[in-house]
């Protein structure tokens, strides 16, 4: 893995899994660290949190929501990161 670089893998649907390193990591550490992230489970317990924002909104909605998002930030990210390399 590369300092500081995440990369993604779906095996499953609404699961994401994250591995790689991660930023202030020299490299040195030898650790590998292996995220897993299950929007079903996290989106259930959001919607039936008072205190959530997504309190008592459809749990199939807030991951619909949630991807929506996911696409505009990368696509935005994959822009300007295209722009710089334009400038360069």
């Amino acid at each position: 893995a590369t300092t500081g670089q995440l990369t993604t893998a779906c095996s499953d649907p609404g699961t994401t899994v994250y591995s790689g390193s991660y930023p202030g990591d020299e490299g040195d550490s030898g650790v590998e660290q292996e995220l897993e992230f299950d929007a079903a489970a996290v989106a259930k317990k959001v919607s039936k949190n008072k205190k959530s924002k997504w309190y008592d909104i459809d749990p199939k909605l807030i991951q619909e929501i949630w991807n929506n998002e996911s696409k505009r930030a990368t696509d935005l990210g994959t822009f300007y990161h295209k722009s710089l390399h334009k400038i360069s």
